[in-house]
């Protein structure tokens, strides 16, 4: 059997990479059947669909999915939290609609401010 580095091979059920990286066998072909056969959830809301992981592509490519208004990609409904947290075009839109609001309220003290100082002045002149 040929020997491969872990950082080069993802997970067939997480599809995450082994961590640390390190050398690791390929799956013996008893476990790679076993794989084949396991049957998977789809967890996309509104899907719930029940298939085999031979045909995880094939229901990808079925399953609701919603296409990012602010980058264009395409992620799974479920996804839709990890996408944004990910998302540069959003966050940049997140960004400048905070700053906005902020420099909107600090706007809105100053003018409190100014305000109450001249109510002040004026009070001082009415006594």
């Amino acid at each position: 059997m040929k020997m491969e580095y872990a950082r080069d091979l993802i997970c067939p059920l997480c599809e995450r990479r082994p961590s640390p990286p390190r050398l690791v066998l390929p799956p013996s072909k008893f476990i790679q059947n076993a794989i084949d056969v396991s049957m998977l959830v789809c967890k996309v809301e509104g899907c719930n669909e029940i298939f085999p992981f031979k045909d995880k592509e094939n229901h990808r490519k079925r399953c609701p999915s919603e296409k990012c208004i602010h980058c264009e990609e395409t992620y799974f409904a479920s996804n839709k939290t990890k996408h944004l947290k990910e998302c540069l075009p959003f966050l940049n839109n997140e960004r400048r609609r905070l700053m906005i609001a902020c420099d909107n309220l600090v706007a809105g003290l100053r003018d409190y401010n100014e305000y109450a100082e001249v109510t002040e002045n004026i009070s001082d002149l009415v006594l």
